[in-house]
């Protein structure tokens, strides 16, 4: 619910950080970003967004 930096990253079943997706300030409110997977092979890969006050990780497939 407020401005804030925010980082979201991709990594490898590894730990590895793979891909950026954003490492921007954001305005207060939702918002949607695209992500190109091209330069990735299939498998499975964690995204993972942090804040100043937030951190998350979801798992996400990409299958081609």
């Amino acid at each position: 619910p407020e401005n804030s930096e925010v980082m979201i990253g991709v990594y490898n079943m590894l730990g590895e950080y793979v891909a950026e997706v954003t490492n921007s300030t954001y305005k207060a409110g939702k918002h949607e970003l695209e992500f190109n997977s091209n330069d990735l092979g299939q498998g499975t890969y964690f995204v993972r967004m942090i804040t100043d006050n937030f951190t998350a990780t979801k798992s996400m497939n990409i299958l081609k």
